[in-house]
């Protein structure tokens, strides 16, 4: 490797190292919020798949309030129940949960970005490395994090899909593809904007893929 290349690897090592420490530093250090501690509440792995459901999607507890736990679909409280079953039902693993996710979506955007969209890969992975947003949504136990994850590999798949890549194979990048965006629907009804988009791109660019 070059003197460059090597600099820019370091560049690069020292950003990831960053997005780590911002997502995990002090992530328990606040208390959660209300519709954090719904989501905890909803997620407890000693519940039936039936009870969280119900749990999901039933009124306040103790009040008078309609309040909808799932806002419309929640696949990602099935995902959070099944991690604090295998680890622990505690607040910090579930922010622990979503700090993971929120590191996860820092590498897949990188790695669609360098794929698919540009080359200044160092300027691209400051801006998702340091970005607020997603650090801060990466330290509450929410689904935003999650939805952002699940919607970046739907995009990736996406991707794969219409430039025709090799990846694993044509039929399987195809299923995983529309299993992705599925999931992306399931977990937040904003997921239809992603599939719209898709298929505003399909029409512009490749009609052909769209009507097969």
């Amino acid at each position: 490797m070059k003197t460059k290349d090597y600099l820019s690897f370091f560049i690069f090592v020292l950003i990831i190292a960053s997005a780590i420490f911002l997502r995990f530093y002090n992530y328990n250090f606040q208390d959660f919020w209300w519709d954090e501690l719904v989501t905890f509440l909803t997620v407890d792995p000693s519940l039936s798949l039936k009870e969280t459901y119900l749990r999901a999607h039933s009124h306040t507890l103790g009040s008078n309030l309609v309040y909808d736990y799932a806002e419309n679909a929640n696949f990602y409280l099935y995902i959070y129940k099944f991690i604090l079953g295998i680890f622990s039902y505690t607040p910090g693993v579930g922010r622990i949960i979503t700090a993971s996710f929120g590191l996860l979506v820092v590498l897949i955007s990188i790695i669609i970005y360098k794929n698919f969209i540009g080359r200044n890969i160092i300027f691209f992975s400051i801006l998702v490395a340091f970005n607020y947003y997603l650090v801060i949504q990466s330290q509450e136990f929410r689904y935003n994090i999650f939805f952002c994850f699940i919607s970046l590999i739907c995009i990736f798949f996406f991707f794969y899909f219409i430039n025709e890549k090799i990846f694993i194979n044509k039929k399987i990048t195809k299923f995983f593809y529309f299993l992705t965006l599925f999931l992306t629907l399931w977990t937040n009804v904003f997921g239809f904007i992603i599939y719209f988009s898709q298929l505003l791109t399909l029409l512009l660019k490749n009609r052909n893929i769209l009507l097969k």
